[in-house]
């Protein structure tokens, strides 16, 4: 036990190995040799088909890892990668590498989706717009000559550098398959195998859909946390960041304003002296300084803010000096403060100028008066694009790890628990359902688990292979007092059936051969697919079983009615018909104390009714077509034809013709059409049964 499980492991890190060695070599080979397309995807697909999930997981996480040596950005794409092997392997446990076509649809449905995704990753970590890597040239290039959108251009981009390389990787992974021998596949393929074993039902809430929603829902939970954490950490953390950079702006720009001449500004406008000096350098800092939106200064009055210098700024053109604007209502708080000359802390305004954070700087003159504020914007769109891609970023990070987690986890839930349980379920469950088969095979499927973990599971399994072992000879000595039982029934029903017989002295083997009778011609009725809802085999046995109890009810008409060789009068005859309710109600009577009654509820359908005509004209209840039972109906046809054919006390036997002609005239007046219609196809059988 111990070498197999080093011979797993190791077959295990040689797979992840050789699945990463291979990518890194095609990655190299492809660098070294400027090729845009290279089949990066080999290892991983054949790491996830030859090895299993897990294996193929993280031969894509270890390749991204390691190819972060090519480009540093392939981390974030690393859930690509992982997406894509954990495909790989479901699709080669649903043996969808078994024929190309299923390989060749797989591949592009797989090739589009990676593409989708890679595409979603680039276009958020470089703040949707072209960053670099090898799908830039070619996306810039698709939208600059074809006037498509930029997303639609890296989808396209990416499809035909990174699409392409994951087809033919999978098409040539489906290649090595088919040349690999079974006997290697299966020495190479544990893990597939055992996932294919595992497999019990249909059931959308098995215990392992159960363990997998858990571990999904709980990565997600914990991703939407991580998201919300990093989005309200970042943002302080950037708000503060933009804050300093435009504090600092502004103190340069406050530095180049000389306080003293800010009144000759506003009067004389840009002909002002060293005016256009100081704008000039405005213009410098707001150009070395891209992210900063909006540079100027201002000069707070009661009647607004007088404009000092306000440079033009993208598709916002700049103010006349000397102009006033109104204050703004998120103002309002601060202009005791500005018209004071006093410090404010910086300020967040969504105006028709945008979503602004903004940081004053007083500028003084010579005797230490407030004269005007430099200021600087920044947009918060930009922090929050800044955010985005931060999430982005983060995320993509940890949902490739939590999905090697996820794997793993799994991984060690389906083999130490899940498989075990699923295994001693689904064997226990064969060995219920075919009690009546063979039991011993059940005990063997069973015990051929041979689950022995140290735990509650391997308790459960001894437990279990104990209890299938007791059950099984429980159920064998059962089933043999049944056989038993059984047996003596039958033979007290004949005895009992017999004794009532031999009351009339002419009747014979009449039970014995009715019983005959009935089973064949309910065999020709069902072969001819009549009544296919009820005449099965289990109530073609009841029909044969109960048959010899249609006359139990004489037992209480005396034998001087039932032995009188002339014929009865009214009123003898009368006493004779109530042998069919007397038997009805012996039988029901019956029916209270035998286990399996199903047999006796036919005896006394047959009792009470085979007297019964098709058109109601029979007793004792005057039934008619099928109110009456079949089991009546069918022993109506089979007592009246031994009646026939029969002598009695009252008359001589008819002939085998004469019996059947008069069962065929009286088809549908006495006996059921159909019943004598199955009759007449057998009843050649019959006619060596006759004395």
């Amino acid at each position: 036990m111990r070498e197999s499980k080093i011979r797993a492991a190791l077959r295990f890190f040689l797979t992840v190995f050789l699945g990463v060695a291979i990518n890194i070599a095609i990655v190299a080979i492809a660098h070294a040799s400027g090729a845009k397309i290279y089949f990066s995807a080999l290892g991983t697909a054949l790491a996830a088909v030859f090895g299993g999930t897990v294996p193929g997981v993280l031969t894509g996480f270890f390749t991204s890892a390691i190819g972060m040596a090519f480009d540093s950005l392939n981390l974030y794409f690393c859930l690509v990668d992982v997406i894509f092997a954990m495909i790989v392997a479901i699709f080669a446990k649903h043996k969808f590498f078994k024929r190309l076509l299923y390989t060749i649809l797989s591949a592009l449905a797989l090739s589009v989706l990676c593409s989708a995704l890679s595409t979603t990753v680039y276009w958020l970590i470089h703040g949707f717009d072209f960053g670099g890597g090898v799908v830039a040239p070619m996306a810039k290039w698709l939208c600059a000559n074809y006037k498509i959108g930029k997303l639609l251009s890296l989808f396209i981009s990416y499809l035909y550098i990174e699409g392409l390389s994951k087809f033919i990787s999978l098409i040539v992974t489906f290649v090595i398959y088919k040349l690999v021998p079974v006997s290697f596949k299966k020495s190479v393929m544990p893990t597939t195998l055992r996932y294919r074993r595992q497999r019990t039902d249909k059931s959308s809430f098995s215990i392992g859909t159960k363990f997998a929603a858990l571990i999904f829902a709980t990565e997600i939970l914990l991703g939407a946390l991580t998201a919300t954490t990093s989005y309200f950490i970042y943002r302080n953390i950037a708000v503060n960041n933009y804050a300093d950079k435009c504090r600092g702006v502004s103190e340069i720009l406050a530095s180049y304003i000389d306080g003293n001449a800010v009144d000759r500004y506003l009067e004389g406008g840009r002909g002002a002296e060293g005016y256009k000096e100081i704008e000039k350098r405005f213009y410098d800092i707001q150009a070395a300084f891209p992210r900063v939106e909006y540079v100027y200064a201002y000069k707070i009055m009661e009647d607004g803010c007088h404009v000092v210098f306000d440079i033009d700024s993208g598709d916002i053109e700049g103010r006349e000096p000397g102009s006033v604007e109104p204050f703004d209502e998120m103002f309002e708080e601060y202009i005791p403060a500005l018209l004071n000359g006093e410090k404010i802390p910086p300020i967040i305004t969504k105006d028709s100028y945008g979503w602004l954070l903004t940081v004053y700087t007083p500028v003084y003159n010579s005797v230490g008066e407030c004269k005007c504020y430099a200021a600087a914007d920044v947009q918060i769109n930009r922090i929050n694009n800044d955010i985005a891609i931060f999430i982005a970023k983060t995320l993509a990070v940890f949902f490739s790890v939590s999905a090697i987690i996820i794997v793993i986890i799994n991984e060690l839930i389906s083999r130490k628990i899940i498989y075990p349980i699923n295994s001693m379920a689904r064997t226990a469950s064969s060995f219920a359902f075919s009690i009546d088969d063979n039991l011993e095979d059940g005990v063997s499927c069973i015990t051929a688990l041979n689950i022995s973990s140290k735990d509650e599971i391997g308790d459960l399994y001894t437990s279990l292979v104990k209890m299938a072992s007791d059950t099984s000879t429980h159920i064998k000595e059962v089933e043999h007092q049944a056989e038993v039982i059984e047996r003596m029934q039958e033979s007290i029903i004949m005895d009992f059936a017999e004794m009532v017989e031999a009351r009339d002295k002419c009747t014979g083997d009449h039970i014995k051969k009715t019983s005959y009778y009935v089973g064949a011609i309910a065999e020709e009725m069902r072969r001819e697919g009549m009544y296919p809802g009820i005449l099965s085999d289990e109530y073609i046995h009841h029909l044969k079983r109960s048959a010899p109890l249609h006359d139990v009810g004489k037992i209480k008409v005396s034998d001087t009615i039932l032995n009188k060789p002339g014929r009865l009068t009214e009123e003898e005859f009368n006493i004779m018909k109530t042998h069919t309710t007397e038997g009805e109600q012996i039988l029901k009577g019956s029916m209270a104390f035998a286990q399996n009654s199903d047999y006796l509820k036919e005896a006394a359908n047959m009792a009470a009714y085979h007297h019964e005509w098709w058109t109601g004209k029979g007793y004792p209840y005057g039934l008619s077509g099928e109110d009456i039972p079949l089991s009546a109906r069918i022993m109506a046809v089979a007592d009246v034809f031994d009646a026939l054919v029969s002598r009695r006390s009252y008359k001589e036997p008819f002939s085998f013709e004469k019996a059947v002609e008069i069962i065929k005239e009286e088809s549908g007046t006495h006996f059921d059409p159909d019943v004598v219609k199955a009759f007449l196809n057998i009843c050649e059988q019959f006619r060596t049964d006759i004395k």
